[in-house]
């Protein structure tokens, strides 16, 4: 992974940054995270987020968007997301770190609009302990939690989708819930998924979950 580059930290429940509506666009060489250890509607109140402080929300939103290349980027410690975005169209990451955000990596379910469509390409990321909050200071891992306690957990999940996914040289493990949730593609003609050298271990749900075409290559699950 490249450098790092600035780093945005939220605060006051924010989403660091909005891509919505936004086509066309680079955002590389950033760290993005908070200044707080809470976790967004924790069930345990003493890591439950309250009203202000040094959490924010989510690190990247995005709805509506097209044409965009992320890369080298560390999202971390986020309360709720590291990513949330869906309604996508032709999407490329490389080079991404997706860890300790309290609700999920990266949660494609916006509501309203979220199908993806055209290629979406996920290159050299590590998608880990997503579904654990993070102490902001030292790094630790803590307040895991999962569906059963109200959380959510899964490193990279999607609402009802299309698009030609493509995810390779994947490193996913210790998220609570799923590490790969790809079961809700639409199964379309259109519609596949590939993944190549993925590893993902010691997720607490499932490795990863497909549906349609699919092709898995060179991967440990």
């Amino acid at each position: 992974m490249g450098q790092a580059g600035t780093k945005l930290v939220g605060t006051n429940g924010v989403d660091v940054l909005s891509l919505v509506g936004s086509s066309n666009v680079e955002v590389g060489n950033l760290e993005i995270t908070d200044g707080s250890d809470c976790v967004y509607g924790h069930s345990n109140a003493s890591a439950r987020c309250t009203d202000g402080g040094g959490w924010a929300t989510a690190g990247l939103y995005a709805s509506a968007s097209h044409n965009v290349w992320l890369h080298d980027l560390d999202i971390h410690g986020l309360a709720a997301s590291g990513i949330e975005a869906g309604g996508l169209t032709d999407w490329t990451m490389e080079r991404i770190k997706l860890n300790k955000n309290g609700s999920a990596g990266w949660d494609g379910n916006i509501g309203t609009g979220g199908s993806d469509s055209g290629r979406i390409t996920i290159r050299d990321i590590e998608i880990a302990w997503n579904g654990c909050g993070e102490r902001w200071q030292t790094g630790e891992v803590w307040a895991c939690w999962a569906q059963t306690a109200g959380g959510y957990g899964d490193g990279m999940g999607t609402t009802d989708t299309g698009g030609q996914w493509m995810i390779e040289d994947a490193f996913v493990h210790h998220n609570t819930s799923d590490g790969i949730d790809l079961r809700y593609m639409d199964g379309a003609d259109t519609t596949s998924v590939t993944l190549r050298r993925v590893y993902a271990v010691a997720n607490a749900g499932n490795q990863v979950k497909l549906k349609g075409n699919s092709l898995i290559e060179n991967s440990v699950l």
